[in-house]
């Protein structure tokens, strides 16, 4: 049975979690991205009866023996991994990144992806070394997108259901066959969280309706602008409609 250090958040990543479980994974330890107790996933693995860590936790574990798993899986998960857990699992940790690799590392690609009018996207899993997402590549999963409409709350969503079919496949593949072929890639962009939040300022020649687009994700800060010295948060018609279908479903 492969023992699995488990790390995430979201819905898709407790979808995850639950997958693993009824696949006869052992479950070690989760790790829930930014310690929220109402994350889908701690809410998940609490409800499991798995236990719930912290990184601290996790690394004292490995370095006293009291701890020890053969994969670690990163689903979303928001921080830098490092030693001891880096190079504890002999089977090695494997991130699904919501992005295709290498050419969006980092955060933000979905903002990218929509500013940039792609008509494509991709999700990844990958190896996790010492850089960020700059790990061997196992298999990227490419899918079209429609640069006119989406939003990045659509490709946030359109990105996990693709990203939970591939963390089966590759978790399956790792209980079958142990550690699996991946290719060294170089170059790409790499997005900062700070670049990222630069770019929800509209400028001028900016496309207005595309930058809404690409940063509206209630309740987060999206796209704005600034008019007499005050900061005004933008939307627009499309958006508005979105919201309120949303609300209606509810």
């Amino acid at each position: 049975m492969t023992r699995v250090l488990f790390m995430g958040r979201h819905a898709a990543a407790a979808s995850a979690l639950q997958w693993a479980l009824e696949e006869g994974f052992d479950i070690v330890g989760v790790l829930v991205g930014h310690d929220d107790t109402e994350d889908p996933l701690h809410v998940a693995a609490d409800k499991a009866g798995c236990r719930i860590m912290t990184m601290n936790e996790v690394s004292e574990g490995i370095r006293s023996g009291s701890l020890s798993f053969d994969l670690g899986l990163s689903f979303v998960f928001p921080h830098i991994i490092g030693e001891p857990l880096l190079s504890h699992p002999p089977l090695g940790t494997i991130n699904l990144h919501p992005a295709p690799l290498p050419d969006f590392r980092g955060c933000g690609g979905y903002n990218i992806a929509i500013l940039e009018g792609l008509d494509e996207w991709a999700v990844t899993a990958h190896y996790i070394d010492a850089g960020i997402d700059t790990g061997p590549v196992i298999e990227v999963v490419r899918f079209p997108i429609d640069p006119e409409r989406e939003t990045v709350r659509s490709l946030v969503e359109a990105s996990h259901a693709r990203m939970l079919d591939l963390c089966r496949s590759v978790m399956q593949r790792v209980g079958a066959s142990g550690r699996l072929e991946a290719d060294r890639v170089e170059g790409g962009r790499y997005i900062s969280r700070q670049e990222m939040e630069r770019l929800k300022q509209v400028a001028e020649g900016d496309d207005v309706d595309r930058k809404i687009r690409a940063f509206w994700y209630p309740p987060h800060p999206g796209a704005w602008a600034e008019v007499d010295g005050k900061r005004h948060e933008l939307t627009s018609e499309f958006v508005r409609s979105l919201h309120s279908r949303d609300h209606e479903q509810r």
